[in-house]
């Protein structure tokens, strides 16, 4: 398996109607983590990942292209409809990855990658067109300590909009990819200002490679800090796909 797959992904696994103000970092993320890792579609080759984040009495359903541009750059979208839709009826996001070849050291501690993210939230409220609702800026860092083994940190500002405030963003994941044919990782979600951006979330989940690299099914459980309602998490995702 490649030294940083791309696990693909999305957003923070929580319901949109729940948690507008995660999406700036969320958005783009390597499915199955929210967490991203310093890694890009190859040049000349898209992804299209749809999954599903639910809770006993609602549900987030999130369709997510992303292309390789050129080389180490990657630009994606990301749309969403909560349900039931109340005030807000839907979510989009955008966001561009840089991951240049440069940024790559071999250590002997193992291999690191670093890059940037940019990202853009917008959300639909009842009767209005888009509206931006929240911008972040990110460095990835991804790290390689042994065979089947990566860790990947996400740092940078995030700006909220509606309330004009900013706050550190934070989040952390380990990976453990223990064959082809599947991984399990386990991460947190933080940022310095819980009442503006909401409380920090944990997340576990897992994914299966139907075909390796190319196709795959995932599955998550997200829990907000202070909460005991837990979001579970269903996704599908296929890669490598030639333009």
């Amino acid at each position: 398996m490649p030294l940083f797959p791309r696990f693909h992904s999305r957003s923070a696994p929580l319901l949109l109607s729940a948690s507008l103000l995660m999406l700036p970092w969320a958005a783009q993320a390597g499915r199955p983590l929210a967490t991203d890792d310093a890694g890009t579609a190859q040049h000349g080759t898209c992804q299209v990942e749809f999954w599903q984040d639910r809770q006993p009495d609602a549900k987030d359903t999130v369709l997510a292209p992303a292309c390789g541009m050129a080389e180490g750059v990657e630009f994606g979208l990301e749309y969403s409809r909560p349900s039931p839709r109340t005030d807000i009826t839907a979510g989009a996001g955008a966001a561009m990855k840089w991951v240049p070849s440069a940024l790559n050291w071999k250590t002997p501690a193992g291999e690191v990658q670093a890059g940037l993210k940019l990202a853009a939230a917008f959300i639909k409220p009842r009767g209005s067109g888009l509206r931006q609702a929240d911008a972040s800026a990110l460095v990835l860092l991804s790290w390689a300590p042994g065979e089947g083994v990566a860790a990947h940190l996400n740092l940078g500002p995030g700006y909220d909009r509606a309330s004009g405030k900013t706050a550190a963003l934070g989040n952390v994941a380990v990976v453990y990819a223990p064959n082809d044919r599947g991984l399990l990782f386990a991460e947190t979600l933080h940022n310095s200002r819980s009442a503006v951006f909401g409380s920090a979330t944990h997340v576990v989940g897992g994914r299966v490679w139907v075909k390796p690299e190319v196709f795959g099914i995932d599955l998550t459980a997200a829990r907000t800090q202070g909460s005991r309602r837990t979001t579970w998490g269903i996704g599908l995702g296929w890669y490598g796909i030639s333009f």
